[in-house]
């Protein structure tokens, strides 16, 4: 499934003006304890500076991970010290029940299965994302709750209060997220790039300090995209290896890495390739092929 990483900042917020910055050291998960309202909705809300309250990096709902705040940004998530140490992510909470007294009340487990599912998972593929980027690992993951009781955040239940429902807790969730890292696999995600003045969004992932970009992807971009069945790489095991190309007729060689079937390559390696400028212009990628 991957993150399918959407980055709006919510710069009318308060906690983005006060441009104070962090060394993440740690990830904390929340949970909104507000049913059915989901990520977009929360930008909403909290991108408006008379909304002081809180301030978080990212939303987590079933189609999407929405980055409000730079993930090196002061969050303000915890009410706590937790904020100048720890990426704040909120997962949001299906629809379909209400709180009575601060537990979950005619909350039908069967039903959510498939929405916490999917949540539980993006979640852990984003904090396999986080922990590459910033050197840390499933050990530098806790919860609010269990931030309040090591100190660094106030009094919350999440997500122990959600989790054990399904018959999962923030042990499991380090487990998986372990799992990833060790499994070697890449974070997919949405790279957003500006192509001739034109926005458009194309899976990528990081590594090594690069961003690798899809192949196919490049359709988007205006190229025509095909494979030669006589040199097409099937299996490059996640290793940086040479992808054989034709560009334009004539033959090259890009390094490549394979994600389930799919080849990424770094952007400047491809652009030197084929012959296109490629530039970083607020934390986009900005491409011209003309």
């Amino acid at each position: 499934m991957g993150i399918n990483l959407h980055t709006k900042y919510a710069t009318d917020n308060p906690c983005y003006r006060a441009k104070k910055y962090i060394k993440p050291k740690g990830i904390m998960i929340h949970s909104t304890a507000t049913p059915g309202v989901m990520a977009d909705r929360f930008y909403e809300l909290w991108n408006k500076a008379s909304y002081t309250k809180a301030c978080v990096h990212a939303f987590v709902d079933d189609t999407k991970v929405l980055q409000i705040l730079p993930w090196n940004m002061r969050g303000w998530h915890c009410g706590a010290s937790g904020n100048d140490t720890h990426i704040g992510i909120e997962i949001c909470e299906p629809a379909g029940f209400t709180y009575i007294n601060n537990q979950m009340s005619g909350y039908d487990v069967k039903k959510q299965e498939v929405y916490f599912r999917k949540v539980f998972e993006r979640a852990v593929n984003l904090c396999v994302y986080l922990c590459k980027e910033y050197g840390l690992t499933e050990k530098d993951i806790l919860c609010h709750s269990e931030g309040y009781k090591k100190g660094i955040a106030s009094n919350h239940a999440d997500v122990m209060h959600w989790f054990v429902k399904h018959g999962e807790d923030m042990d499991s969730f380090r487990q998986a997220v372990k799992k990833e890292l060790e499994g070697g696999n890449e974070v997919v995600k949405e790279l957003y790039m500006s192509v001739n003045g034109k926005d458009i969004e194309i899976n990528a992932i990081h590594k090594d300090g690069k961003n690798y970009i899809e192949v196919r992807g490049l359709e988007v971009a205006g190229f025509k995209v095909g494979y030669n069945a006589d040199t097409k790489l099937v299996t490059l095991d996640n290793d940086v290896k040479k992808l054989p190309m034709t560009v334009n007729g004539k033959k090259t060689t890009v390094e490549s890495i394979n994600i389930n079937g799919h080849n990424f390559c770094p952007i400047r390696s491809v652009a030197s390739t084929v012959g296109f400028e490629v530039d970083y212009k607020n934390g986009r990628v900005v491409v011209k092929t003309e």
